[in-house]
This record gives structure tokens, sequence and C-alpha cells, in this order.
């Protein structure tokens, strides 16, 4: 996802005073520009999701800092301003709250203007880049965008919410979750970075899953769902080196295995 104006869309959690209201800080140190800081604004949870940078995510795990709002429906498709003030009025106010100065800099976004207004024309100003039905699939394996190498994890939900990947994050969208692991087990494997190293110098995307012959999961396959078991015990021994260094160790084996004999 692309906001084109992080200092608005994400937001920490401070914590909640109803059962569907939540006071949030905004975060005006991740903008270039002047933003207006509000603090404890107490918005509706219904479109707040844990958001994951590319410095969040790690070989096998992750961490959330932030918050992301994020007024889209699950088919990902964004809430019209007449139907956000009526669920939603905190989550309309904090936009369009005229002390608050959000809208002017959410309409100059470049973004907004070339892409989006683009494919709708009475698109809300609050509307983000990047968005689709994808966002909203219940597994994901991502990777950071720039970086040596892959390093990959699996996500789906944190406490029964969504997980949502900025654009510094490469995802590929599943709707199985052993697929998911096993496609995160063969990116992290020892062979498949060397790939990757030796492809590319150091912009690295979704493009080198064109250059590898990865073959698609089988769920009759042996040895398919064995690499998503280890690839799945890994993400669960994170901490314990030893253990994970078995299981990296194994799982590399499969990998030759199935790459090289494919």
């Amino acid at each position: 996802v692309d906001t084109s104006a992080n200092a608005i869309f994400w937001v920490k959690e401070k914590k909640k005073i109803k059962s569907n209201l939540v006071l949030v800080d905004n975060s005006p140190e991740n903008s270039r520009k002047r933003i207006t800081y509000v603090s404890n604004f107490p918005l509706e949870n219904d479109y707040i999701y844990p958001l994951l940078r590319g410095k969040d995510v790690k070989k096998w795990k992750y961490n959330s800092e932030y918050s992301i709002i994020l007024p889209y429906t699950n088919d990902g498709k964004v809430i019209e301003k007449d139907e956000l003030i009526i669920t939603c009025p905190n989550v309309y106010d904090y936009f369009f709250m005229e002390n608050h100065g959000f809208l002017p800099i959410l309409k100059e976004r470049a973004t907004y203007k070339k892409l989006i207004l683009k494919q709708n024309k009475h698109a809300p100003e609050y509307s983000l880049y990047n968005i689709g039905k994808y966002t909203f699939s219940p597994y994901k394996v991502i990777w950071k965008a720039l970086a040596k190498g892959v390093a990959a994890v699996t996500i789906s939900n944190e406490n029964e919410r969504m997980l949502v990947p900025d654009h510094n994050l490469v995802m590929v969208p599943l709707e199985n979750e052993t697929e998911a692991y096993y496609l995160t087990g063969i990116l992290n494997s020892d062979i498949v970075s060397e790939f990757v190293n030796a492809y590319v110098a150091w912009f690295i995307s979704g493009h080198i899953l064109e250059r590898i012959n990865i073959p698609k999961y089988c769920d009759e396959n042996l040895l398919h769902n064995e690499i998503a078991e280890l690839a799945k015990n890994a993400h669960l021994m994170v901490g314990d080196e030893k253990r994970l260094g078995e299981i990296e160790e194994e799982l590399n084996k499969k990998v030759n295995k199935l790459l090289l004999d494919c």
C-alpha cells in the first residue's frame, strides 16, 4: 500500500476507550513536510490495521510498530465519503477537520492526482494507491524490495487483525496457508539467495519470481509439504539459533532437490 502521506495514514495506537474506539497519534516523524501532530484522537477501529514496513520484516519474522488507516472494503474498494461519515464519523473528521490541515496535503499527492483520479475522478481524497482484493488475501508472503538476497516471511492475521505491507515490500497474496509456507521456504533457501545476489546487484523486486523455476504447489506432493512444514517450524523457532540452524540445513537440502531435479 502506497499512502504518499505516511504521516497522516500511519498512526500509533495508544489505548482503547470503547469497544470500537482507539486513541491514536499520527506520525509527523515519517514526513519531510510539516504535518500537524494530532494526539489522542479517537478513531473507530473498523479500518485500522497493523502496518509492516520494509524495516519491520526479517527472515522468518516481523515486528509491527505502526498501524495504518485503510478505509477500504475487503474486496479492495474505497469507502465513499457519504458512507464513512455515517459509519465512522471520527475517521471522517480525522481526515477533514480544518485544524488538522490534512485535506490540502491529501489532494496534492502525486499518486492521487496522477493515478487515482485517472481511475476514478470522484475518488475520495483519502484514497490510497496499489490496493486491491489481493491486499485482503488471508495469507501473504512478503520480503523487502530493497535488500541483499531474499528474507521472506509468511504473514496472515495478528490477533484477528489483517497485517498490511507498505509499498517497500514485495507481496505474493495466497489463499492457502501451506502454499504460503512452501513459497517462503523456497525463497529463504541458500540456493535462491545465491541466485538473487548474482542476478540483481541492488534492486530486488517481484520479477525474480519470473527468473526462478518454482514448481506450482501441489498438496499431494510430499516434498512440497515437507518444505512447507520446515518453513512453518522455522517461523516458530526464531530465537533458538541451534534449532533454527538445523531446520534451515534440512530445508536447504529439500529445496535443492526440488529446484535442481525439476
